[in-house]
């Protein structure tokens, strides 16, 4: 303590940390350097191993399991999943039975949080004897969601009849152990290797050509299920918002999961997916088709009621994008709000720093960057090349970051920018730490902003 004071440091804190439960959460999806050499993190590491080691073999479940969904009916194979996944998840919060874990109650809303849904991740891995991403709870709102993307994946690892290994949800998932969150492949390598050398850009053109030969849907009846919005916060005060995924290969409702927590309580807050991101999942053949699909998830999900999109990064030109489809269909949002956004025509800032960017997505925790999310990037990136933005006419707020990712020497200011009417706002923090470390300033900044809306 003594040596801390002492040091004139700006900000020192002191707490008692129950090492073995933080390390459970914080420690999962990578090694942390951070904290690896503290002599009780260590103590805690060895004594998961341990228990690593000497917990009963998973196989002999997951082939019970097995035995009983192939001798069901495809509507009884789904049954018996969404029961295993409230089963664990009563677990995992301590409830006394399933009954407590409504099969279409957002998890967020029964109280999961990073640490919970890792442990259900694990429960889940254990009883299908299969690797699951870090992000499954959260890309899936609720147990009958997961449950159908457990089948769906089994169906896709054995060829469409459903008798397989449960490993299809993620034969490319993270296992918990992993560096950087599960970032293996082949793939993984070169995206990193052609950031290296400056020529990310050519690679991801190559990644859209390999992502051509994925099942593609042409519009919301193709899909193998409805897509849905993913609940991250519960609340009466309207409007309430609805946040659109980026497209980066780390992307997901997850991006959104701080920036909900500020809203917790008083608005309801939910993001959506973009298809494709998921092993079995389908890419869009056309932006359309997925601007139709997440508008029906939209109009689902707000039942008319007023309503704000929020986008940050890539995510704010689907928004922007949506926001314009959803008028065209009478359906129009409130307003929309563009989080450190880099539309066409001002993105040298954004090919300046691939590097750092690609350096900063494999740092993310919590979401693999396999195959399938790497395809699903070449896939949209080719699309929202082809894309310009139009004018929507909407309340727009426009959330700018005040710190470079790296240095810029280019001709051009290198902060976000939007060129339609808005309303400009800069904080601080870079274009990752903006909807991180910064998420509740940004929260702050879109509360005050939505007060003088009138839906």
């Amino acid at each position: 303590m003594a040596d801390a004071v002492g040091r004139g440091e700006a900000f020192v804190a002191v707490a008692d940390v129950d090492w073995e439960r933080f390390v459970t959460g914080f420690a999962s999806a990578r090694p942390r350097p951070l904290i690896s050499d503290l002599p009780e993190v260590r103590t805690a590491l060895r004594n998961q191993e341990q228990e690593q080691l000497h917990a009963p073999v998973p196989e002999d479940r997951s082939a019970q399991l097995l035995r009983r969904l192939s001798l069901l009916s495809p509507a009884g194979r789904e049954a018996e999943l969404v029961k295993l996944v409230r089963t664990e998840a009563a677990a995992v919060l301590g409830h006394g039975s399933a009954q407590d874990v409504p099969a279409e109650r957002a998890f967020k809303e029964l109280g999961f949080d990073s640490l919970t849904a890792v442990q259900l991740r694990n429960r889940l891995a254990a009883a299908t004897g299969t690797r699951l991403p870090a992000s499954a709870v959260f890309d899936h709102p609720h147990a009958a969601a997961l449950a159908r993307w457990l089948l769906a994946g089994m169906r896709h690892a054995d060829g469409g009849h459903g008798g397989g290994h449960a490993g299809g949800p993620g034969p490319d998932a993270d296992d918990g152990r992993s560096a950087g969150a599960g970032h293996s492949g082949m793939l993984a390598d070169l995206y990193r290797r052609s950031a290296e050398l400056g020529r990310s850009r050519e690679f991801i053109g190559l990644l859209a050509d390999t992502a051509a030969f994925r099942p593609v849907f042409h519009g919301p009846a193709d899909l193998d299920a409805p897509l849905e919005a993913v609940p991250l916060a519960d609340g009466v005060r309207k409007p309430q918002l609805i946040c659109c995924s980026g497209t980066a290969p780390v992307g997901g409702p997850h991006e959104f999961a701080r920036l909900a927590s500020f809203f917790r309580g008083t608005r309801a807050v939910s993001a959506l997916p973009l298809p494709g991101y998921l092993p079995g999942e389908q890419l869009p053949a056309d932006l359309d088709a997925v601007l139709a699909a997440q508008a029906e998830a939209v109009e689902k999900q707000t039942g008319g009621a007023p309503f704000v999109l929020v986008g940050y990064s890539a995510g704010g030109l689907m928004a922007h994008a949506l926001a314009c489809h959803l008028a065209g269909r009478g359906t129009p949002p409130s307003g929309e709000v563009l989080v450190d956004v880099y539309p066409p025509g001002r993105q040298e800032p954004v090919f300046g720093w691939q590097k750092e960017l690609t350096e900063g997505m494999f740092a993310q925790d919590f979401v693999p960057m396999d195959d399938t999310r790497l395809t699903a990037l070449g896939t949209y990136d080719r699309l929202m090349g082809e894309w310009r933005p139009a004018p929507s006419g909407l309340p727009t707020l426009l959330i700018r970051a005040t710190e470079p990712m790296a240095e810029w020497t280019g001709a051009i200011d290198w902060r976000a920018s939007w060129e339609y009417d808005h309303t400009a706002v800069d904080m601080p923090g870079n274009h990752f730490t903006i909807m991180r470390e910064h998420a509740e300033d940004a929260a702050r900044h879109i509360d005050v902003w939505l007060k003088g809306l009138t839906p």
